[in-house]
């Protein structure tokens, strides 16, 4: 079984936690899932979701990738996986570049979530 949630943009860029939470709660679901991967369609933020036979550790979030080449985003995202993240798709929104990343609390290497820039 599949499923897609649908987010409007700004729904993340209002408030980014309860887009998380979204996310989260889906995967959470009396038939556990998880993110295969990400899409934007206009104003709409696409995620997909596959089902898994066994609940998955993982807590997903979305965080700001800051940028000013796309060498930049190769090294915030290498720095992030070696922190214990996995990206699942980036995304453009209002000049900002957006991704949707997973981790196991149980394993993180880094000592906070991804900050996400509020400005």
């Amino acid at each position: 079984m599949n499923r897609i949630l649908k987010l409007h943009v700004n729904d993340l860029l209002v408030n980014a936690s309860d887009a998380n939470q979204m996310v989260n709660d889906a995967c959470r679901h009396h038939r556990p899932m998880k993110v295969v991967g990400g899409a934007l369609y206009e104003d709409q933020l696409l995620v997909m979701l596959e089902e898994v036979e066994s609940q998955l550790d993982w807590d997903y979030v979305f965080a700001q990738i800051p940028f000013q080449s796309v060498d930049d985003v190769i090294a915030e995202i290498g720095s992030r996986y070696f922190a214990g993240f996995t990206m699942f798709g980036g995304f453009m929104i209002k000049d900002r570049y957006w991704g949707l990343f997973a981790y196991d609390p149980a394993t993180l290497r880094s000592p906070e979530p991804l900050p996400i820039d509020e400005n």
